[in-house]
């Protein structure tokens, strides 16, 4: 058998829209410079994806945050926000203007052990119920940190995930006995399911290892549940025992000094351009003591290697960086040292394959000698763009610090094209080594990034004792780099090892004056110069002093808002330093208003106990006034003095109070307003309200959820129905449950075939029961028979407490007309104003296999005459009708209410149909002169939204009309209902109001759960002002059936088939 080697191709599409809403208070943009730079880095190509990958739209996903290690901002300013808004909808963060700490976890005094923390969005990760969403995680971003743990009398390393507005630990993994680990953790998405993964990088017992977890973020009403082994998120082991990421070459690697081995960070980037980030790691070979990169595909089930380039110069590699240079071209950056002459070289490989496009460059740092270098890092290239054209440039650090303390020497950097290695320009530092990569700043906008700021340090002879050194040169987007200012902070608090500046200088736009600030983290103490002249009493008296940390700050670092706010958050290391200003809100979760008892009988007395806090940052200072609403209705105001910020922040507590308050059957709103006058200062007003629902219900109650298609009985058979009885009270009940068969057609009969019986019977809350009742049709019964039972089911302890319902049924025939009313039964009753048309709903089905088209309709004159007519839903008349086999139409039957009839006056006629002549049937159609109409009956399936009309003529002498909405039967769980017009709901009344001429108009909506059971509803009420001014209007809930599919292979759509 040969094949065609043409092939046919199956192609199975499934679209799965993948909604990722955004973590509260992340804004959609970063700001322009940000802009600016990833327009020149992500270039339109032909690949699989629309752009490279950069960030994974993740807040801080790596050390530098971007592959070109830029470290840029989010978009802010000090006049960003989110004001009286939503933090979401801001278009730019407010700036930490008035520094305050708002958390530190635990008491690490080493902070964490990366040289970085990441931040990241793990929305996606979190398990937890609906009533605990905004207590498990809600608008917070998470930290990711690695601190050193005594386990068992060793030192082990932890990896934690620290939730961003109470620093509650959210999950922990024990890495073993690994060296200290000072490579930051990784976020990436590797299979692109939303659901982000955390990559870290050690060594441990001899052997370079890489891991990559997708951890679950277990929460629940009593907080997170961080522990265990983790096992199942471990996805994959990456191991090689002839690599290690921490050399054993450098000064501090002596127990003496802290076992401080010179350590390289990670790097997340799109090497192929496909739109999904690899994995490049800076490592030293164990046995060459050579520099080596690594490349790892991540997107398999394990880690494969793409590339390894051993650099055949130096002896500790750089932390890489990553930069595109057209459509199809990229490349990894970094340099490497000679550690015993300080020599260094510059590396340019093809992030394709790793093929080395420069061989080593030699940077030619020959100013004196250092043997010092690395101390614990070697900062790698920054990708920059220092000129006016759209290729980017690269900014190279050279460490050393060729004569110690003294100030002739001091760091060089320069800066040099990334297409052949030109130098552009080099400055030095005014003293110290680096061991931490600049930033570049584009301080007027232009695209052009014309600033370059630094942090040294330097030691005595004994390293007792350590200076930093920050400062900024400015004109870096020419040849010719100028200091702009630099300044010497002077015997760092801590330890000596504190004073070796470790993590980089970040840049925040504080006072939106000049050019933006610089925020320096060295020693334990955080401080901010201003931009322009470089003082620290130049920005404002609220930065004009150092922020005593109290942690060792070695990680570089991060801004995002943490706690979803609209506000910038610092993050280093283990610690959020954040705008101080209050923040009054509700308990999470709708807390806040508790009710006791909980499940109220009507009119009962409810104590109502109100709770809220500051989870600010900062003191009210102001008193603060809070009010309390009852279905819109003030029950209670009260007046707070100075409330201080609760947990972590600070030392408050929840305010609380209480009120009194009872009600009739129905939902009712309770709202809690806080600071309804906005005197406070706050970091966002959008959380000072809340709102929750009490229902008030019968302890007794229920409904019969009856479909009102009838019951077809083939004469001489039976048949058994079994409706569903709903107890929808507060209490289990016991019932008993009559039949009336008065209106089943003659000769017909019933009789009761439920096990139990028909009487006392227990249904507990949200129970149903079925009884089964069977029907007998007699042998001669008429194909036009139909007719019902009536139902009534007695609450055995109150005859008082009972519910009616009808159970339609029909005689089956094989042609001829079913004619139903909103009930299911044949019978319809019509409401009119007077001088107008009442309007009678019915349903009519053709029951035959073949086409109706000679359907012969009578009636009867009424006293108001015989001008009978019939109109679709849409308001065209129907002058003769037509059927398709099983078609339905829902029809109106009209006739005019004379301007003579008084209300309440009633007229009937039946209204007959014929196929054959003697194949027919009959509805009942009645009319009734109303001072209140209401659009017809509707049908409809749930999680919809529905409106009927209202129009009234106002009685003489009244101004409004009040119908009660619980004795209507409109309050049923899960509806809720909304008004327009001249129509309002007041306190569980629905109340119409004439503004103007006696005829008045409003419009009742329903939105309709998702979950409403299949059921007829019947809604009426006599107004308290006129027995003659009935709401009264129906709807039927119809069954729906609903259906999941979920493919779990393939995984990749669309999928071939070669056949």
């Amino acid at each position: 058998m040969s094949i065609d080697p043409s092939k046919v191709t199956i192609c199975m599409v499934m679209t799965i829209l993948l909604v990722l809403m955004p973590q509260s208070g992340y804004l959609s943009d970063i700001d322009n410079q940000k802009l600016d730079l990833e327009e020149e880095m992500v270039i339109s190509h032909t690949s699989e994806s629309e752009s490279i990958w950069v960030d994974g739209g993740q807040p801080w996903p790596q050390s530098g945050k971007t592959p070109g290690r830029e470290s840029l901002p989010p978009h802010h300013s000090p006049d960003g926000g989110a004001g009286i808004g939503e933090p979401e909808n801001a278009s730019e963060y407010n700036t930490i203007i008035d520094p305050v700490i708002n958390w530190q976890y635990d008491d690490y005094v080493y902070s964490t052990d990366s040289f970085a923390t990441p931040i990241a969005d793990l929305t996606n990760s979190i398990i937890t119920s609906e009533d605990s969403i905004e207590r498990c995680g809600g608008d917070s971003l998470f930290t990711i940190i690695i601190q050193t743990e005594d386990i068992g009398g060793n030192l082990h390393s932890v990896l934690k995930i620290i939730e961003g507005e109470d620093a509650d630990l959210a999950w922990q993994v024990d890495l073993g006995e690994t060296d200290e680990i000072k490579a930051a953790p990784v976020i990436v998405d590797l299979n692109e399911d939303g659901i982000q993964e955390i990559i870290v990088a050690f060594d441990m017992s001899g052997t370079f290892y890489v891991k990559s977890y997708s951890p679950e973020l277990v929460c629940s009403v009593t907080g997170w549940s961080p522990g265990g082994s983790h096992s199942a998120e471990l996805l994959w082991t990456y191991s090689d025992s002839s690599l290690m990421i921490g050399s054993t070459d450098g000064p501090y690697v002596g127990s003496a000094y802290g076992n401080h081995k010179p350590t390289a960070q990670p790097l997340l980037a799109d090497l192929d351009l496909d739109g999904t980030a690899e994995l490049v790691l800076s490592l030293i070979d164990k046995d060459s003591d050579d520099p080596v990169v690594l490349a790892l595909d991540l997107t398999g089930t394990a880690a494969t290697s793409i590339w390894q380039k051993t650099l055949d110069k130096g002896t500790h590699p750089s932390d890489p960086a990553f930069v595109q240079t057209d459509e199809n071209t990229a490349f990894i950056l970094l340099t490497s040292v000679q550690s015993s002459s300080s020599a260094m070289w510059v590396w340019k490989l093809d992030a394709n394959d790793g093929d080395a496009n420069w061989d080593g460059k030699s940077l030619e740092n020959t100013q004196g000698f250092d043997s010092n270098v690395p101390h614990i890092r070697l900062p790698g290239p920054v990708i920059s763009n220092l000129d006016s054209d759209e290729a980017m440039e690269m900014i190279i650090t050279i460490p050393s610090d060729f004569d110690g303390s003294s100030a002739a020497y001091g760091a060089e950097y320069y800066g040099l094209e990334i297409f052949d290695g030109t130098k552009i320009w080099d400055f030095e530092a005014s003293n110290g080594f680096s061991d931490s990569a600049p930033i570049s700043i584009d301080t007027d906008g232009d695209g052009d990034y014309d600033r370059v700021c630094w942090i040294t340090w330097t030691t005595n002879t004994w390293n007792t004792n350590r200076d930093g050194f920050a400062g900024c040169h400015d004109d870096t987007d020419t040849s010719n780099p100028q200091e702009a200012w630099s300044k010497e902070i002077l015997e760092p608090q801590g330890a000596p090892n504190d004073g070796i500046a470790i993590a980089s200088p970040i840049w925040m736009d504080i006072d939106g004056s000049d050019e933006p600030e610089l925020l320096v983290p060295y020693g334990r103490e955080l401080r901010a110069y201003d931009g322009e002249v470089g003082t620290m009493a130049g920005i404002n008296e609220e930065w004009n002093g150092a922020i005593s940390i109290g942690h060792r700050l070695w990680s570089s670092p991060a801004l995002a808002d943490i706690d979803g706010d609209a506000t910038l958050d610092l993050v280093l290391g283990d610690t959020v330093i954040s705008l101080e200003i209050a923040d009054i809100r509700p308990q999470q979760d709708g807390r806040s208003i508790e009710f006791s008892p909980v499940a109220p009988d009507p009119g009962e007395t409810v104590t109502i106990t109100v709770s809220f806090e500051n989870a600010g940052t900062a003191e009210t200072n102001e008193n603060t006034d809070v009010v309390l609403y009852a279905d819109g209705e003030v029950i209670a105001r009260e007046r707070f003095g100075n409330m201080q910020p609760v947990d972590p922040t600070g030392t408050g507590s929840l305010s609380t109070f209480t009120a009194e308050w009872s009600g009739g059957l129905g939902e009712h709103d309770f709202e809690l307003v806080l600071d309804p006058y906005r005197n406070l200062s706050q970091s966002r007003y959008d959380n000072d309200f809340q709102i929750t629902t009490l229902n008030v219900v019968n302890p007794y109650n229920a409904s019969f959820e009856i479909p009102t298609e009838p019951t077809r009985i083939t004469p001489g058979e039976s048949s058994t129905i079994s409706p569903n009885i709903r107890s929808t009270g507060r209490l289990a009940g016991i019932w008993s449950l009559s039949v009336d068969s008065t209106n089943l057609p003659e000769g017909w009969t019933w009789n009761d075939e439920t096990p139990s019986g028909l009487d006392s019977i227990e249904i507990g809350v949200d129970e149903i029961w079925n009884p089964y009742l069977r029907v007998n049709a007699p042998e001669d019964a008429l194909g036009s028979d139909s007719g019902y039972l009536t139902l009534t089911l007695t609450l055995d302890e109150d005859n008082n407490v009972s519910i009616s319902s009808l159970l339609p049924i029909e005689a089956n025939r094989t042609r001829g007309l079913s004619i139903r009313g909103p009930d299911g039964t044949a019978n319809s009753m019509g409401y009119g104003l007077t001088g107008e048309y009442a309007e009678a709903w019915m349903l009519i089905h053709n029951l035959g296999n073949a086409e109706e088209n000679q359907i012969i309709m009578s009636w009867d004159t009424t006293a108001w005459g015989n001008d009978l007519k019939l109109f679709d839903l849409d308001d065209n008349q129907v002058s003769a009708l037509t059927l398709e086999p099983d078609e339905m139409i829902l029809l109106t039957a009209r006739l005019q209410v004379p301007n003579s009839a008084s209300l309440g006056d009633l007229v009937n006629t039946p209204l007959e149909m014929c196929v054959t002549g003697d194949v027919c049937q009959t509805i009942e159609l009645s009319f009734m002169a109303t001072g209140t109409v209401t659009d017809v009956h509707q049908r409809t399936v749930p999680d919809n939204q529905l409106s009927w009309d209202i129009s009234t003529d106002m009685p003489v002498g009244e101004s409004q009309l009040e119908w009660s909405m619980s004795d209507a039967g409109l309050i049923l769980p899960g509806w809720i209902w909304s008004t327009s017009g001249d129509l309002e709901i007041i306190d569980g009344d629905l109340v119409l109001s004439r503004s103007g001429p006696s005829r008045v108009y409003g419009t009742i909506s329903l939105h309709l759960p998702h979950d409403a059971a299949p059921a007829f509803h019947s809604f009426m009420d006599s107004s308290t002002q006129s027995t003659d001014h009935k709401l009264q209007f129906s709807l039927e809930v119809l069954q729906i059936y609903r259906a999941d599919l979920t493919v779990t292979s393939p995984l990749e759509q669309p999928h071939e088939v070669e056949v």
